[in-house]
Formats: structure tokens, sequence, C-alpha cells
């Protein structure tokens, strides 16, 4: 029995997998945002799906409001 973050993540995985634009990673600006953010460019690259990555100190408005465009994943 899984829990809900796995589910979630199984399902993110499928949608990124199967997703036709670039993919946007916003990491945090701290040692495992860094890592996290390195990970994720490095599974992307290797699926061959592009990728636009940015490390922020901290997440505003205008970041939070690009993670809602249509087509934005």
């Amino acid at each position: 029995m899984g829990s809900k973050l796995e589910s979630q993540l199984q399902i993110a995985a499928a949608q990124a997998k199967t997703h036709k634009g670039p993919i946007r990673i916003i990491g945090h600006l701290d040692a495992d945002g860094l890592c996290a953010t390195a990970i994720l460019v490095k599974a992307f690259l290797r699926l061959g799906k592009r990728q636009d990555s940015e490390v922020v100190q901290q997440l505003d408005e205008h970041l939070l409001s690009l993670a809602d465009q249509p087509g934005t994943l």
C-alpha cells in the first residue's frame, strides 16, 4: 500500500514522461534545493526532455504565476 506522496509522485512522473514541451524546474538556493535541481535536470536530460531550470532565493508571486500557465509542467 503506497502513501499519498508516492501516488502523487507516480502521477507527476507519468505526466513528465508524456509532456511534449519544456519542463520548468525551480529550485531553492540551499544545499538540498541545489541537489534536487541537479537530480531533476540530469533525470530529464536522460529522458531526452527539454528543461529550463532556475534557482531562486525564495518563491514570489511571479514565479508562482508561471506554474499556472497552460502547458506548463
